[in-house]
């Protein structure tokens, strides 16, 4: 009896083991199929291949990107060079431009601002002939150690005008008698053609301003003929006296009637040799 209980229990074990692995395999495959549904396979989740001219044409946008991101770098704090002749052999009585052989900053002031003559015969814009600013090649030398040492100093020397012809001179004249009322006997407030130093090219009318071309308070506007011209007025001015130092220090005197005006100090090549 005993016998045969033990194969019983035997069998009913061997039953519940098949019966615990078949429900077993059935619930992974369940899930293994539910997974495949939910998550494409990997060859789903290809993308269709760029075609040549796709590919080309991200080539190209990426070397243009490239190429933009150089040239920004390339232009950071990277300010023009500007290359000038030498005046070694140059003389100093001769009439040379500003800008040929120096760094200094100019700005032809009669050209850009179209400062014009009336006459009988119609307007005619001052110096609109020239882009330049010329003065003798000894006053550039001057001028040259003037803009050096202003710009130690964080400033940059600004000539307005330095030669001008004699018919420049009478045009002048003209203009601020027409445009502020001079009456005769103010007229000497610009010389008479051939009484002036700017027609020997030792004169320059000049400012100076910060190295980012912001301006300085200077006494007054350039060729405002009133009592603000005067140098002797305003003594206090701090920009005028950086200017005036820097000009009397390297043999450029200042004029008495106008702070702006500065003639050469050297009276060899004032008449051209």
């Amino acid at each position: 009896m005993k016998k045969y209980l033990s194969k019983f229990v035997f069998a009913i074990i061997v039953v519940a083991v098949v019966t615990v692995n078949l429900i077993y395999g059935s619930a992974v495959q369940q899930n293994e199929m539910k997974s495949s549904e939910e998550v494409p396979t990997t060859e789903r989740s290809l993308p269709e291949p760029f075609s040549e001219k796709e590919v080309e044409a991200m080539e190209a946008s990426t070397m243009e990107e490239e190429n933009m991101d150089s040239l920004e770098v390339e232009n950071v704090d990277s300010p023009e060079v500007k290359n000038v002749d030498s005046l070694e052999d140059v003389l100093d009585h001769e009439l040379v431009s500003i800008e040929k052989y120096s760094y200094i900053k100019t700005s032809n002031y009669f050209k850009f601002n179209k400062i014009s003559v009336f006459s009988e015969e119609g307007s005619e814009d001052i110096y609109a002939n020239s882009d330049d600013v010329y003065i003798k090649a000894g006053t550039l030398r001057k001028l040259i150690k003037v803009d050096d040492q202003l710009k130690d100093q964080g400033y940059n020397l600004v000539v307005w005008v330095g030669y001008r012809d004699e018919k420049l001179q009478q045009q002048l004249r003209e203009h601020l008698a027409i445009t502020m009322g001079i009456t005769e006997g103010r007229y000497d407030l610009v010389a008479a053609p051939g009484m002036s130093n700017h027609q020997k090219g030792t004169a320059v009318d000049v400012t100076v301003e910060r190295m980012d071309g912001e301006p300085l308070e200077m006494p007054s506007a350039y060729l405002d003929f009133t009592d603000n011209r005067l140098p002797s007025l305003h003594e206090n001015n701090e920009a005028l006296k950086v200017l005036q130092e820097a000009m009397e220090a390297n043999g450029m005197e200042v004029y008495k009637g106008e702070w702006w005006h500065f003639n050469d100090s050297n009276r060899e090549y004032l008449e051209g040799q």
